[in-house]
């Protein structure tokens, strides 16, 4: 846990929306390993292809699932929640109806940036050359099968 208050630390340095972030350890959940919860600030703003809003992020959350996982393999799960505290939320126009879109391109190249910063102060021992790479790792078969319960 320690680790993880010393790299939201370093994230607040480069994103001041993360100073005020706390983390909360929680019981395992069935739909969710860890995650970010935020405040929305004001209304959606129209951009190509749908609309953002902006976000505050609050709180973490990370079950005690997610610690029993390898450590690297938990920094990234904790770079992923960070990344949702400062993306906008995004929405795009499908059939005359916005659907949410939690991970953007925009939230792809934010979660390289600080998958960067977080190399950079050597908490991580992988590498990461593009956000393809990061998509690729990131869309595995668990983020898939929690979504699916999440949303059926």
């Amino acid at each position: 846990m320690e680790q993880l208050e010393q790299l939201l630390h370093v994230f607040s340095k480069t994103y001041p929306q993360l100073q005020n972030v706390s983390l909360e350890v929680s019981p395992n959940d069935t739909t969710f390993v860890a995650r970010c919860l935020v405040e929305i600030v004001g209304d959606f703003i129209q951009v190509k292809k749908g609309r953002i809003r902006s976000v505050v992020p609050r709180k973490i959350i990370i079950t005690q699932e997610a610690f029993q996982k390898d450590p690297q393999d938990l920094l990234f799960i904790f770079i992923h929640e960070c990344t949702h505290g400062i993306t906008p939320q995004r929405e795009r126009k499908v059939k005359n109806t916005y659907v949410g879109i939690d991970h953007s391109r925009d939230f792809y190249n934010h979660f390289f940036e600080l998958l960067k910063i977080a190399e950079s102060h050597q908490f991580l021992n992988q590498s990461y050359t593009s956000v393809e790479e990061i998509m690729k790792k990131d869309n595995r078969k668990e983020n898939m099968d929690s979504d699916l319960r999440r949303f059926t």
